[in-house]
């Protein structure tokens, strides 16, 4: 062990993980070669997914990242990356069972800003790699990186706050799914104030859909009379309600269907009075 590792490691480790930046040079030696799809990958966006080290007695040694710490040493030693580059981890005083479970977990929920593993993504995707083959290499999840793939819908603008963690990213996902022009109004937003919570993208997506469904033409409500006619919402409520069921609930179309069925629900109570 160098004197950074020393000094790395020199206040005692708790039980739970504990996070650190520390210098690519300080890293324990991962002992393994270094994979060429990960060294290309790492060498162009420069994105390392947080490592976790295991303090085990008088040693150290890889939980979760071995193989990304092989290539960053090795882009160190090409000079591709300075020496100085930081990298992101945790270290955990456990080993045997209780160090792979940890591993496990970790594969499930990655600290670093998601921006990064999604951009990392969107570069595996363009060297020719399936979406099920980038999702096995980068440890994703499979529901995880769909909804991450979700951000392609999300204006430059917001992605860019999304990195920079001046949005949530619950928040950024619920701007994925809405329309280019209320996405330009919640960007403009949270430029005047510099803030945008997940509560004010719901309520800006209930106002959107709510004015989408009363641009209806009124003639579909109403009979020659201008009397509401309740046969046909009643009815369409049954259809809806049955097409709610199919539709994925992620999806743009499944909140037009609950915001159409809700105005329709309205529409129906405002008759009856």
């Amino acid at each position: 062990m160098n004197d950074d590792q020393k000094e790395l490691f020199e206040d005692p480790v708790a039980t739970e993980p504990k996070l650190v930046s520390f210098s690519a040079e300080s890293l324990p030696d991962p002992r393994v070669k270094p994979p060429g799809w990960l060294y290309r990958l790492i060498q162009r966006t420069h994105y390392v997914r947080p490592l976790t080290i295991k303090h085990s007695g008088s040693g150290y040694g890889y939980i979760d990242g071995r193989r990304r710490a092989a290539v960053v040493k090795q882009l160190v030693a090409d000079g591709e990356l300075p020496k100085n580059f930081i990298v992101r981890g945790e270290i955990a005083n456990i080993g045997g069972a209780r160090a792979a479970a940890l591993s496990v977990v970790l594969n499930e929920g990655r600290g670093q800003n998601v921006v990064g593993e999604y951009r990392a993504i969107g570069t595996l995707l363009q060297d020719g790699y399936s979406e099920k083959a980038v999702a096995a290499e980068l440890g994703i999840p499979w529901p995880r990186f769909r909804k991450m793939m979700s951000l392609d819908g999300l204006l430059v603008g917001l992605l860019r706050a999304l990195e920079q963690d001046k949005i949530a990213e619950s928040t950024a996902y619920a701007l994925a799914k809405l329309e280019t022009d209320v996405q330009k109004r919640m960007l403009r937003q949270l430029e005047k104030t510099g803030k945008l919570t997940l509560k004010q993208v719901n309520e800006a997506r209930r106002v959107h859909t709510e004015k989408v469904a009363s641009d209806l033409p009124a003639e579909l409500f109403e009979d020659d009379d201008g009397e509401t006619v309740l046969a046909w919402p009643v009815l369409a409520l049954v259809k809806l309600r049955e097409l709610r069921e199919i539709v994925p609930a992620d999806t743009e179309l499944h909140e037009r269907v609950e915001a159409l069925m809700a105005w329709l629900s309205r529409e129906q109570g405002e008759g009856d009075e």
